[in-house]
């Protein structure tokens, strides 16, 4: 009887419908009305409501060709089309270039789809754009799932393989890596509160859905990648035999706005064009599954220390025991040997399932190491990004090898490691000479475990990207089955992909990524691939179908747990809300030095984004000895359990997802907990009135005002110039990450912080940016009017790397002052001045 249905419910809405001279594609919620190449109408079918935006161009199609500038974007509408069969297949004509592409479309239920079935002529168009499709709703945007909607309606596109990418591109001498921009969030997210939102400086991941003043456009695209791309002397993007533009295919829906309709639209889709899928255990899709916004441990465990781990994670909600940073493996590539030796660590995955647990693992994707056979072998599927020849032939011990032109742009590169292949050889330089005879001089022969041997003269010496080692697109995918071979023998449930960047040199930046994946995936077993968790260190749109979550978020630089990250983890919450995915809150690391109300203040956050997150446990053993953690190890899993349940009256889930908020919470028995404030954050062992949980009705005014944070005191903050999403007011946001900071360009500049009033200083503590051995000048002042000014400290002549501890003065004399001035002098890095947090005392 359901499929009888199902037929019924097709019949009645999909097909071919002409009207006033342009053809209407039905689904069941919304019709798309398609006239002269453009897409005229997207019509919700229960209002009639057109959302294409008016005065707007949205063409079916547009194309790019080889002949234009590699360097500059032009792009061709189409200019009218023909139907070759009604409802099914018609050509889109480009009468200005010369050119056709036959399009074929299938009206489905949820969907319709559009993919290019052929061009003429073929070696003349280099790219294809989907779109955009200009809609008027922006309620809340996804920019990498592809879907803006609003309460009443929902639309949608969806790339259907890996080669057709979400979003938009720029000139063809530059990689497709996926758009990481920052912006002010102007999205809505219904259930997260306006203090948890991150509106400056918000990241966006992509643009496949992108807000613009009318509303938002939709977008994907399609490049022939069968051709190298020449982006430098010498190096090419690799060549992939996928097709090219033929077989690109998109999906356009429209639904209810609904998250969940939304959801389960995409669902059918990924079910009727046979994408990605997973299902989980508990029989559930990883978008819906409570098992995706689970706890697990992540540690780099072993099969000594395992016991300790699996004692420590008893009684706790922890799911999954995970083999985090940097991976248990001893031979990255290969994926096939491990750091504790194949047999210990077979041990210790045996003993983690025993004790009920999945296995969960981190792997760097095509990242090489000197143990990879492919290295030791120096295979010849490394990449390569330019080449030259001996002009002579040389012996094993010869350490300096001579060179014909040596293509200055690739081997004159000084990185921290200079690599060349030849033959299977891998060969360290420090150097180049800088006129013929070239060489390459200071040569480590046989490095990376290969093996030094004689070459002849005008062999090819194949300059090799090094920190670390990567393959070409023929190993990766190689290394992507081997991953998913790995995966499979040791039953992963949670399959971390990290540095995903490393796919970069590939020349093809999100099409890598995709492809990678996708290889990965279809490695896998049917019955395998129904219950992974997979996370990974980027965002892509079709990537979107195999993620179960993103695991982003820590201590950050700081290794404080309430001042790292803070902003970061909130900005992640709002994305994974707009783009449809499980929330997840990122990592909280338990040491011996770990408190009660820390730990709480983590876990109240958990409850507020109804979020998962992951532990790592320093010295367990240690650990288990220590009353305090018992504590810990009590409150993760008496909050966990009260999130599980849905036991918070939605009138506290502003103040738990405030990170100026602090609680404490007791289980009393298996369906009742007691939550109380922390309201003096001098001293958070007072407690204050608690309620019990769940709440009968509506939480008094009164008794909500108990829960309430504190109001933190404000300081104005003013620079001499500020960068986009970095503003002066976050050196004194309490965030000690490398989130959070002043950002100024060129140096000098200078940031005025005003306390309000007179106080007494006794000393200062400023955190510049720590990071990749940059030091800064500075000098500190303080003022009672803001014009008069008296130094404190000078540090103009500092050539010390700052560290995350800061760089804290404690001043001869105490200063009476309204205003503390830091003048950023010199940076040694770039013209730009960087400020993470500024603290007196």
């Amino acid at each position: 009887m359901k499929r009888k249905f199902t037929t019924l419910v097709a019949s009645l809405f999909l097909g071919l419908v002409t009207v006033s001279g342009a053809e209407q594609l039905k689904t069941k919620d919304m019709t798309i009305e398609i006239k002269n190449g453009n897409v005229t109408g997207l019509i919700a079918n229960n209002t009639g409501k057109n959302y294409i935006a008016p005065n707007q161009s949205s063409p079916i199609l547009k194309v790019r060709l080889f002949k234009d500038d590699p360097y500059s974007v032009k792009d061709y509408d189409p200019s009218g089309m023909s139907w070759i069969k009604k409802g099914e297949l018609f050509t889109l004509n480009y009468d200005n270039i010369g050119v056709k592409v036959k399009i074929g479309v299938t009206a489905k239920t949820t969907h319709v789809n559009f993919e290019v079935l052929d061009i003429e002529p073929k070696d003349k168009v280099e790219s294809i754009i989907w779109g955009p499709y200009n809609i008027t709703i922006n309620r809340t945007v996804g920019e990498t799932v592809g879907v803006a909607y609003n309460k009443d309606f929902a639309i949608g596109i969806q790339a259907l393989n890996y080669k057709t990418l979400g979003g938009s591109f720029g000139p063809r001498k530059k990689i497709d890596t996926i758009r990481v921009s920052r912006g002010v969030d102007k999205n809505y997210y219904e259930g997260i509160s306006e203090t948890a939102c991150v509106r400056e400086g918000m990241r966006f991941w992509g643009d496949t859905a992108w807000r613009t003043n009318y509303g938002a456009k939709l977008q994907a695209f399609c490049r022939d990648r069968t051709k190298p791309i020449q982006f430098s002397p010498g190096w090419r993007s690799d060549v992939m035999n996928d097709g090219g533009l033929i077989g690109s295919k998109i999906a356009i829906f429209g639904c209810p706005g609904d998250r969940l309709a939304i959801l389960k639209t995409i669902s059918n889709i990924e079910l009727s064009e046979r994408l990605p899928h997973p299902v989980l255990t508990d029989g559930k899709w990883n978008k819906v599954s409570p098992y995706t916004q689970s706890i697990f441990l992540a540690n780099s465990c072993n099969a000594d220390n395992i016991d300790a781990y699996l004692e420590w994670a008893k009684g706790t909600p922890v799911k999954v025991i995970y083999y985090d940073t940097p991976g248990p493996f001893s031979d990255y590539g290969e994926f096939k040997h491990f750091i504790m030796g194949d047999s210990n660590y077979k041990k210790m995955v045996e003993k983690i399932k025993a004790a009920g647990y999945g296995v969960g693992t981190l792997s760097l994707s095509n990242m090489l190491n000197a143990n990879s056979p492919y290295v030791k072998n120096g295979d010849h599927r490394l990449k390569a990004i330019g080449h030259c020849t001996l002009s002579s032939a040389i012996d094993a011990l010869t350490t300096e090898i001579p060179i014909k032109d040596p293509t200055p742009e690739i081997f004159k590169f000084k990185g921290k490691t200079n690599v060349a292949r030849v033959d299977h050889e891998l060969i360290q330089y420090s150097g180049i000479t800088q006129s013929a005879p070239y060489k390459l001089t200071g040569c480590k022969r046989g490095a990376f475990n290969s093996h030094a041997a004689s070459h002849n003269a005008d062999t090819k010496v194949y300059k090799t990207p090094s920190s670390p080692l990567r393959g070409n697109a023929e190993l990766n995918a190689e290394i992507a089955r081997n991953i998913a071979a790995y995966h499979t023998k040791y039953d992963v449930l949670i399959a971390a992909h990290d540095g995903i960047e490393f796919l970069d040199p590939e020349g093809h930046g999100d099409y890598s990524y995709e492809r990678f994946f996708t290889i990965w995936w279809n490695a896998l077993p049917k019955s395998y691939q129904g219950h992974t968790i997979m996370a990974a260190s980027n965002a892509g749109h079709f990537m979107w179908h195999y993620i179960g979550r993103y695991e982003w978020g820590d201590e950050g630089g700081s290794f404080d747990l309430r001042s790292g990250n803070k902003k970061y983890r909130n900005m992640n919450q709002c994305f994974y809300y707009r783009n449809l995915l499980p929330t997840f809150l990122g990592q909280i690391t338990i040491t011996d030095t770990t408190t009660l109300d820390e730990a709480e203040w983590f876990f109240a956050l958990s409850a507020g984004f109804d979020a998962g997150y992951r532990v790592k446990v320093r010295n367990p053993e240690k650990l288990l000895n220590m009353p305090k953690n018992k504590k810990i190890r009590d409150a993760m899993s008496a909050w966990e359990n009260a999130r599980q349940a849905k036991a918070f009256p939605k009138e506290l889930i502003p103040f738990l997802q405030n990170t100026d908020a602090e609680f404490h919470i007791e289980q009393i028995d298996n369906n009742h907990w007691q939550l109380y404030p922390r309201p003096d954050l001098n001293d958070r062992t007072k407690l204050g009135k608690p309620i019990v949980l769940p709440v009968n009705g509506k939480l008094p005014e009164n008794v909500v005002k108990r829960f309430a944070p504190p109001k933190r005191k404000t300081y104005k903050v003013s620079a001499t110039k500020e960068q986009p999403g970095h503003p002066a007011s976050d050196i004194v946001d309490g965030l000690i990450n490398l989130e959070s900071y002043w950002a100024a360009s060129p140096y000098p500049q200078s940031v005025t912080i005003d306390l309000g009033e007179l106080q007494e200083v006794h000393g200062v503590h400023l955190w510049p940016f720590f990071s990749s051995g940059r030091y800064f000048q500075y000098t500190v002042e303080v003022s009672n009017d803001g014009k008069n000014w008296k130094q404190i400290v000078d540090m103009s002549k500092n050539k010390k790397t700052p560290t995350n501890k800061g760089d804290r003065f404690v001043l001869k004399k105490t200063v009476k002052c309204r205003f503390i001035k830091v003048n950023m002098l010199y940076h040694n890095q770039n013209k730009g001045v960087y400020l993470v947090e500024v603290k007196w005392f």
